[in-house]
């Protein structure tokens, strides 16, 4: 049986958050802590958002696919 979402609950939360923060790029460590997850997770979850940038070695994700996911 697979484990289950952790931040399935908080859905609302986190697009409400995402949605009045000015922040326009999110790095791994900001996935990190918006969706209360491990560095592993945030990587999936970013990779299934899609949209990642990889600039000199650091995962960087647009708002706008963030919101749309």
């Amino acid at each position: 049986m697979p484990k289950p979402v952790s931040w399935s609950y908080r859905t609302y939360e986190i697009r409400e958050r995402v949605q009045h923060s000015k922040t326009q790029t999110w790095a791994r460590r900001d996935i990190e802590d918006l969706f209360e997850v491990k560095r592993a997770t945030a990587l999936t979850l970013m990779k299934a958002i899609g949209g990642v940038q990889n600039i000199g070695g650091t995962h960087l994700l647009d708002r706008e696919a963030l919101l749309e996911f």
